[in-house]
C-alpha cells in the first residue's frame, strides 16, 4: 500500500500536526506502507532550508516540499502529486482540534 500525507506545514514552530504526520509516516514505513508527506516548505516567519519538489529524507520521514504560497500557508498552493498511485490520501488541513484532517480514498 502507498500512503500520502498532505500538510500544509512540517515545521515544528507549527506544533502538533506536524510532528504527528512525520511520526505516522515513520511507523507506517516500519509496517512496510510507502508512506510520503507532501508540504511547503513553510517555517513560521521564514522558510526551511530544504530542497524543493524533489523526494527527500527528513527527521526520518520521506518528504517532498514546495515552495511556500505567497498569498498564505494554506495546502491548497500545493501541486497536485499523482494522487491516484497512492492506496489512501490523507489531508491533513486542521486548524486545530475542531478540525480533523480529512482520510479521502
Amino acid at each position: 500500500m502507498k500512503v500520502l500525507h498532505v500538510i500544509p506545514s512540517l515545521a515544528s514552530i507549527r506544533g502538533g500536526p506536524g510532528e504527528a504526520v512525520i511520526e505516522l509516516s515513520q511507523v507506517q514505513r516500519k509496517y512496510g506502507i510507502f508512506s510520503e508527506i507532501v508540504t511547503t516548505n513553510d517555517n513560521g516567519p521564514g522558510l526551511l532550508d530544504v530542497p524543493l519538489v524533489s523526494h527527500t529524507k527528513y527527521r526520518g520521514a520521506g518528504v517532498r516540499f514546495f515552495p511556500q504560497s505567497r498569498v498564505g500557508k494554506s495546502a491548497a498552493g500545493v501541486p497536485a502529486v499523482a494522487a491516484n498511485d497512492y492506496g489512501a490520501l490523507r489531508l491533513d488541513l486542521a486548524d486545530g482540534p475542531d478540525r480533523p484532517g480529512r482520510q479521502v480514498g
